[in-house]
């Protein structure tokens, strides 16, 4: 991500995948999308997580 791989309007890679890859946890991958996404939508292709 921080080599300009996605432009504008890509999918974020799955927090699962990602989060393996930077060797963080998947909760820090989630924080950080939220901050990405600045209140707004972000787009990645993981699946919503369930609530309960």
């Amino acid at each position: 991500m921080t080599d300009g791989s996605l432009a504008p309007g890509d999918r974020l890679p799955p927090a699962r995948e990602l989060a393996v890859g930077l060797d963080v946890n998947m909760h820090t991958v989630l924080r950080a999308y939220g901050v990405l996404g600045g209140g707004r939508s972000t787009s990645s292709s993981s699946r919503p997580l369930a609530s309960g």
